[in-house]
């Protein structure tokens, strides 16, 4: 079945992002070229897997991945509904664990815009001190959802590195993975702690360019310290997206008594 060999061990996507994440992008594909219409239902999940020859939990994260993207729409008892032929550009996390945090890397193209040495005095935002804190390596980068011909920017992150793990900044570019990853595997200092910070601003004209969005218009801002053993600094970084691509979700899940 020609669908099922693109799934095979010699698809390109396989290398490069989840399974999950190439049958959503074959989905989405058919979708916007009309073979699913807007109002129709897709294949059931058991023709699908059959189609895709991938799992049916594959096929329910490609499904959750449509839905998100604002593609299509999940009813009890109906079957998943195709709700528009376009991506509406808006980005969708839920965070639960650290590993979440893979998704939204996994799903853009990171492009680094601006690398500098920076003093702590000098920064963007307060960084965390540390012992040996007064340098470190800044990285601008811009990730963007790309489907098609369609790039639309989602966020621009502001990278604080600890000097002491700046041997990644040149292997950014190249991976779709997150900065800790790549600190990581390079370095075995393993993030085992991320503090967070979410709220409004306002985008400046030099956020809002890169962005394409108006200068002046509302943004998310989510602000992360990454600590590894030994409540090591691995990196400080503010992420700002436009108000309309993106939405954060977290499940709370309250633990009953035994």
């Amino acid at each position: 079945m020609a669908t099922q060999e693109l799934l095979s061990s010699h698809d390109p996507f396989e290398n490069a992002q989840p399974r999950y994440l190439a049958v959503a992008q074959l989905l989405s594909k058919s979708i916007t070229a009309g073979e699913y219409g807007v109002g129709s239902l897709l294949p059931t999940e058991t023709e699908l897997c059959q189609k895709f020859g991938v799992s049916r939990h594959t096929i329910r994260e490609a499904l959750r991945k449509l839905r998100d993207l604002g593609l299509v729409s999940r009813h009890q008892g109906v079957g998943t509904r195709v709700q528009q032929a376009e991506i509406s550009g808006r980005y969708v996390i839920s965070l639960n664990s650290i590993l979440d945090m893979w998704r939204h890397v996994e799903a853009t193209e990171p492009k680094v815009v601006y690398k500098a040495i920076e003093r702590r005095d000098q920064a963007l935002f307060p960084l965390p001190p540390f012992p040996g804190d007064d340098v470190w390596q800044r990285v601008d980068v811009l990730r963007t959802s790309v489907t098609g011909d369609k790039a639309v920017p989602i966020s621009l992150s502001h990278v604080y590195i600890n000097n002491a793990f700046k041997g990644v900044i040149g292997q950014i570019d190249a991976n779709k993975v997150p900065i800790f990853a790549l600190i990581e595997k390079k370095y075995g200092q393993k993030v085992v702690v991320v503090q967070q910070e979410i709220g409004a601003v306002s985008l400046d004209r030099n956020t809002a360019r890169l962005l394409k969005a108006p200068p002046g218009s509302p943004g998310l801002s989510i602000m992360r310290t990454y600590r590894g053993q030994g409540d090591v600094i691995i990196q400080a970084s503010q992420a700002i997206s436009p108000a309309d691509r993106f939405t954060y979700g977290m499940e709370l899940r309250l633990e009953l008594g035994r």
